[in-house]
């Protein structure tokens, strides 16, 4: 496929089975799409930022492939805001599940001023659910 992927599935093979590495595979290529045309400031594609964290979080121990696919697709809605993807969340949602729409959404900034900030990183830290706040921890 290409290098980024080969660099996932090096990644995932020791510890996950066929079936959930072709679910990250698919998690991948919905991000790679979305982010069709960003760039980093660096220059490089979007989606090395992604697939950085996902590593983070895989060599940190995360074994959830649910908080795992949500962090490659963490910045799906942030970084993609023309109208090639109107509904992301309901596209996230029917493909990856409600759990993984969710930690999308919460791992999601939508205000970036400093109020929008203080709001959302409240909401972190105050989530229940751990998967959330490891995201952000290799975001």
């Amino acid at each position: 496929m290409d290098k980024l992927w080969g660099m996932l599935h090096a990644h995932l093979r020791p510890i996950f089975g066929r079936s959930d590495i072709l679910k990250a595979k698919a998690a991948y290529i919905f991000a790679d799409k979305a982010h069709l045309g960003v760039f980093r400031e660096d220059g490089s594609k979007y989606i090395t930022h992604p697939v950085q964290s996902f590593i983070i979080a895989l060599e940190a121990g995360e074994r959830d492939l649910e908080t795992l696919i949500a962090i490659l697709l963490h910045d799906v809605y942030e970084e993609t805001r023309d109208k090639r993807y109107p509904k992301r969340f309901e596209h996230v949602r029917v493909k990856f599940g409600q759990l993984v729409a969710y930690r999308v959404h919460i791992m999601t900034k939508y205000d970036h001023t400093k109020e929008g900030k203080v709001i959302y990183w409240y909401g972190v830290r105050t989530c229940a659910d751990h998967g959330d706040k490891k995201g952000k921890l290799a975001d």
